[in-house]
């Protein structure tokens, strides 16, 4: 079985929890614009489930902020919200998870 992680491609709807704590990568521009656009930079950030940030790091590259992510918080619950398996669901509908 393939180890799940950060990437790439999913770091926008996957993330890693471990009871009220919440690993993640997300994205946002330093307040100067340079001449070619937006300076980005990442984020690998540490937050309780309700949005309160207990510790953040900054990147200039996507790929380090993964990396860092990834290595940090490897032995966590690796979230996929894509997958809707991984999702509780209710009885009403077909998201239910199957037992």
């Amino acid at each position: 079985m393939e180890d799940k992680k950060l990437s790439t491609e999913n770091y926008n709807y996957c993330y890693y929890q471990l009871g009220e704590l919440k690993a993640f990568v997300s994205m946002g521009a330093e307040a100067e614009m340079v001449e070619s656009g937006p300076n980005w930079l990442y984020f690998s950030t540490l937050a309780q489930v309700e949005g309160l940030d207990l510790n953040q790091s900054t990147f200039k590259a996507l790929e380090d902020a993964l990396a860092y992510t990834n290595q940090k918080f490897k032995d966590w619950n690796f979230i996929d919200l894509a997958d809707v398996s991984d999702q509780g669901g209710c009885s009403s509908c077909g998201n239910q998870k199957s037992h």
